[in-house]
């Protein structure tokens, strides 16, 4: 990991003044967030006054008195998105005191922490940001909300996920029995195929299973909460038909100790989240009947010509373009497959967001899928991707993407390896 010194005479203004260089460093991802959560862990030196701002997939230090302030890491589950849902500053470790002055909500996603160091002698500095992107998730935004009435301050506590086990069942109707293990309060969020908990307060709280007959839809007919069993209260904080498709339900565990907890989800009519019911993953003719992509928000795609093509941008939240023609295979366990004959590659580090494409004989944009960055060098690129579109038909997908740059503006090779609905899918594709 390498940090730079940079003197800098205009850009983005932190503090009235400041002398010295300007210290700053590209992001050190190491995954394991979320395609709408994440978290920094920054460590710095200062001896006297400094400010730091991450923005996007860099770090800045600035000195405002004293020696110039340093760069030790800057550790991110991935790059901070342009707009939050929510968003926590943490002091962790250092002599002297830390301070949020600038909340990347307000400041178009800039966060800015002011450190003053009250000793002589140099000082190390450790402080975390947690974010989640999008709409607020305690106020009712796009993406569904946690809770309408109250907001709970959630412990330090990271978050557990779990993706469901799809076991079968009817269209028309459906069960998801959810296992769970509290010590305290706890809230368990349940959307389509995947599960989260967050603990309220004491000890972090975390699954044992999530098994579902199918993902709950956005708009069931008919919805039923049933707490079957644990020694404390279970009650159904929101509805999945008035909250987007998000089922929440609080636990209070009222002793001290662990204990388990299962609950059920029913469910009556209503649409899939995306395509048709019953058609795609292990279908018998890839993922979908249709013969082309249709695209996320509109039946296109996710963006037309003039965005594609030409490498890596510059400034902070820079991006890079791609698309060319190449031979490829996409391929699943049950035997279904294609040839893939062109490729396009669009990654943004400023909101983390990777979009790839792939051209077939059905047409253009026959494959899709959508994820955030993990990792980025100047020539790799790697990714998680939680969607997909094969054919026309739009799924989740569990997946991770290598992708390969030849002198740093072009692909040379593409490499994707997930789960869909229960079938495990590959890609390999070259120039």
């Amino acid at each position: 990991m390498k940090t730079a010194f940079l003197l800098m005479a205009g850009g983005l203004l932190f503090g009235q003044g400041w002398q010295g260089p300007e210290a700053v460093i590209q992001m050190n991802i190491r995954g394991g967030g979320s395609a709408d959560r994440g978290k920094c862990t920054a460590e710095v030196e200062v001896d006297g006054v400094a400010e730091v701002g991450i923005q996007g997939s860099e770090g800045r230090i600035r000195t405002i008195s004293g020696q110039p302030a340093a760069w030790r890491r800057l550790d991110c589950t991935g790059p901070m998105p342009s707009s939050f849902a929510d968003f926590r500053f943490k002091g962790v470790d250092g002599r002297g005191r830390q301070t949020l002055i600038d909340d990347p909500r307000n400041n178009r996603g800039l966060a800015v922490v002011r450190i003053e160091d009250p000793q002589g002698g140099r000082e190390g500095y450790t402080f975390d940001i947690e974010w989640r992107a999008g709409a607020d998730w305690n106020a009712g935004g796009r993406a569904g909300s946690w809770r309408r009435d109250r907001e709970p301050q959630y412990s330090d506590a990271p978050a557990a996920t779990i993706r469901a086990s799809i076991r079968g069942g009817r269209n028309d109707r459906g069960k998801c029995t959810a296992e769970v293990e509290v010590d305290g309060v706890a809230e368990i969020g349940i959307r389509a195929d995947t599960g989260e908990i967050r603990t309220v307060s004491g000890q972090p709280a975390s699954w044992r299973r999530l098994d579902c007959t199918g993902p709950l839809p956005p708009n069931p007919g008919d919805f039923v909460f049933r707490g079957i069993d644990g020694r404390g209260r279970q009650e159904l904080l929101a509805d999945p038909r008035n909250n987007r498709g998000l089922a929440v339900v609080r636990i209070e565990d009222p002793q001290g100790g662990r204990e388990g907890y299962t609950f059920d989800l029913e469910w009556r009519g209503g649409t899939g989240w995306t395509g048709a019911p019953g058609a795609g993953w292990g279908g018998g003719s890839g993922w979908g009947s249709g013969t082309g992509g249709s695209g996320w928000g509109g039946g296109s795609g996710w963006g037309g010509g003039s965005q594609w093509g030409g490498g890596w941008g510059s400034g902070w939240g820079n991006t890079f373009s791609y698309t060319g023609r190449g031979r490829g295979v996409f391929s699943m366990d049950a035997g279904q497959g294609y040839d893939l004959r062109g490729a396009s590659v669009f990654a943004d580090r400023g909101n983390g967001e990777v979009q790839i494409r792939f051209d077939s004989a059905f047409g253009g944009d026959t494959l899709q899928f959508r994820g955030r960055l993990e990792r980025v060098t100047a020539d790799a690129i790697e990714a998680r991707l939680m969607d997909g579109i094969n054919r026309g038909d739009a799924a989740p997908v569990d997946a991770r993407a290598r992708i390969l740059l030849r002198d740093s503006n072009r692909v040379r090779s593409i490499f994707i390896e997930g789960r869909a609905r229960n079938q495990i899918f590959r890609v390999t594709y070259n120039e």
